[in-house]
């Protein structure tokens, strides 16, 4: 479980890899108040509901999902985010 959003408020990189988080769990993050532009939750049990709330998010910059259970479908649309500069592939 993630903490509180206000633990996270003004944190500006996030690692999360291995946590055995799941869509919900990161849709919370993403869904409150943050400054994050570095966010990594590669290894974990992420799918394809997460694409359109990461579609949508403004300031995430770099964004590494490798190792979930996300589809092909889902990179593609969340390589239509513009401000993602960094995405490390699918696998």
């Amino acid at each position: 479980q993630l903490q509180s959003p206000s633990a996270y408020i003004h944190l500006t990189s996030l690692d999360l890899t291995s946590n055995q988080l799941n869509t919900t769990a990161v849709k919370e993050l993403f869904n409150n108040k943050h400054s994050l532009s570095k966010l990594n939750i590669s290894h974990n049990a992420i799918d394809d509901e997460i694409a359109s709330v990461i579609l949508t998010n403004t300031t995430i910059r770099e964004l590494d999902l490798q190792r979930n259970k996300l589809t092909s479908k889902s990179y593609h649309i969340i390589a239509h985010n513009s401000t993602i500069t960094t995405l490390n592939p699918v696998s």
